[in-house]
């Protein structure tokens, strides 16, 4: 979220104001300006988020079938 975040924070005022002056739509310069500019921070995030869910459905698995880990198993 905070990288999401970031990622708004970075893009300059200076494009909006000229995509205004160019009498862009909201729609346009969220699909021209906001997205390819957040798209890496996007990407980061999910390069972060991906193993944490990977790691949570496995547990997830081990836990429903009883299966502990360390020293009761055999």
């Amino acid at each position: 979220m905070l990288i999401c975040l970031a990622g708004l924070r970075s893009i300059p005022e200076d494009v909006y104001e000229a995509a205004e002056v160019d009498r862009a739509s909201p729609f346009r310069q969220f699909w021209t300006i906001t997205l390819p500019m957040v798209l890496p921070f996007l990407m980061l995030a999910m390069l972060f988020l991906v193993p944490i869910v990977a790691f949570i459905i496995i547990l997830r698995k081990h836990l429903l079938r009883g299966i502990t880990f360390g020293a009761g198993r055999k």
